[in-house]
């Protein structure tokens, strides 16, 4: 890379072009516009490194100017040197065509400025940057330190325009003015969120009011960031490119998330596909092992075998049937919900547990609530309390208790479970209700566990936008409470 220096009767720069040379760099030095101007017409600079003098502001000029700019000058970044750094050499400097301004004594940071401007951070390149700032001057400083590190900027003196623009192309971040005419930056900023939905648009606020109920008002109107005028070139930068990095990363990670969910739908779609064909197959297992188990023609011995597979069936047929349970709730988006009467489907649930089960239980069902209606999907709610019921029968031994009761607290209809069963461990109870947590458990009498029967009372919970708790200690018994929206 060429780069050219402009030599100044005031210091020497030397010690700039050693540096420079050391690292790699092509370095030219001149001494005057001319020379300057002979050297562009044949060779190509990558970086101009200028005076911040009058002699600098116009070769400055020049670079920018119509005149060269068949030699693609017009984008070609240049670094001003001055002899102290104050905010009146920055705006002219800027003014002239310049990118940045630095101290010509320091040196390590005329290289590290240079190499970000020859070389600029990817997170900047190609980003679209929206200035919204009634002053040119501040719009122009800006537009300057933001285009040499590879942005585009686009420039818009009021709010109107800068909603115009967005309502049909896109931006990475904006830098909005707090005192503009007829809409300020909060005002701005608010109608950027709620009118066109930009929740998600970086915005950093700019002032050179130090208020404090401005700047309050601003990110109550959904601001990102806050910087000060005059600028702070490091402040400048630091803050748009955190606002720009945490930008792209929340982009990145959204498109994985919508990659991964759609692998998941893929992969429950297939199990659902594979669990539907088991049932067949396993439904004539048992139903075959059943009629050999009462054939007297049987030996013991044969019988045994015969029993060992009728229960491996229906375990397996069990795990089937939980694992399309969870790919039903995990495919449909939407569920269709109506007016049901929670009271129907806990006692249709309990006739049925009754009649399956080979154990004795005492059972009491308590109503505290006149008539409890929910809204929710008839058959996934069958699930629900057949889910729960059917641990509470696996983990309460012969004469046991379950209770249910059902009461009405502020907007919720709620339902709680309780067996007199052996509870459940302290440390298991945070991953209760994830699937295949290894948290499962043998029944007293061998029952499989799939460890899929509480992941779905949750999702199903959740799709009706309710909840479910535990309570539990162990050699105690379990209560589960659910949470119903009252459907009144």
């Amino acid at each position: 890379m060429n780069i050219v220096i402009i030599k100044h009767r005031d210091f020497s720069t030397e010690r700039i072009q050693e540096t420079f040379s050391s690292k790699g760099y092509t370095v030219y030095s001149f001494a005057n516009r001319d020379e300057v101007t002979d050297f562009v017409e044949h060779k190509c600079s990558n970086l101009f490194l200028l005076p911040a003098d009058e002699h600098g502001y116009e070769i400055a000029k020049m670079i920018r100017s119509s005149r060269v700019i068949d030699y693609n000058l017009s984008a070609t970044p240049i670094l001003f040197l001055g002899d102290t750094d104050d905010i009146t050499k920055r705006v002219e400097s800027i003014s002239c065509g310049g990118n940045d301004f630095v101290e010509r004594t320091n040196l390590a940071k005329i290289i590290k400025i240079s190499r970000n401007l020859l070389e600029p951070d990817l997170v900047w390149k190609g980003a679209k940057i929206v200035v919204v700032e009634d002053d040119r001057t501040s719009a122009r400083i800006v537009s300057s330190y933001v285009e040499n590190m590879g942005s585009v900027v686009n420039w818009f003196e009021s709010g109107d325009e800068c909603l115009k623009y967005l309502s049909t192309d896109t931006a990475d971040l904006l830098l909005v003015d707090y005192l503009m005419p007829k809409m300020n930056g909060a005002e701005l900023t608010k109608k950027i969120r709620n009118e066109l939905g930009l929740k998600e648009l970086p915005i950093i606020f700019t002032s050179s009011t130090l208020e404090k109920e401005e700047i309050l008002e601003f990110y109550r109107s959904g601001g990102n960031d806050y910087i000060s005028k005059p600028y702070l070139k490091e402040e400048l930068y630091t803050k748009m490119k955190l606002q720009l990095e945490s930008s792209q990363n929340t982009r990145s990670l959204n498109v994985y998330i919508e990659e991964l969910k759609n692998l998941s739908n893929v992969k429950d779609q297939f199990l659902a596909v594979c669990s539907h064909d088991l049932k067949t197959p396993l439904n004539s297992i048992i139903g075959y092992s059943d009629v050999l188990k009462e054939d007297a023609q049987v030996d013991d011995e044969s019988r045994e075998y015969i029993e060992i597979i009728n229960h491996a069936s229906r375990d397996l047929l069990t795990l089937v049937n939980d694992i399309l349970s969870c790919t039903e709730v995990h495919l449909n988006g939407e569920i269709e919900l109506e007016e049901i009467e929670l009271v129907k489907v806990v006692e249709y649930i309990l006739k049925q547990v009754k009649g399956t089960s080979r154990k004795e239980f005492e059972y009491k069902l308590t109503i505290d609530t006149k008539k409890p209606i929910i809204r929710g999907n008839l058959a996934m709610l069958r699930r629900v309390f057949s889910n729960i019921y059917s641990n509470a029968h696996k983990f309460t031994p012969t004469g046991g208790k379950i209770e249910t009761r059902i009461w009405e607290e502020g907007d919720f209809i709620k339902c709680s479970i309780s067996d007199s069963g052996i509870g459940i461990p302290e440390e298991h109870l945070e991953k209760l209700f994830y699937r295949m947590s290894g948290v499962g458990r043998e029944g007293l009498e061998g029952q499989k566990s799939t460890g899929l029967g509480l992941s779905i009372v949750k999702d199903i919970m959740e799709k009706h936008g309710g909840r479910v708790d535990v309570e539990s200690e162990e050699d105690f018994g379990t209560t589960f409470i659910l949470s119903f929206l009252n459907g009144r």
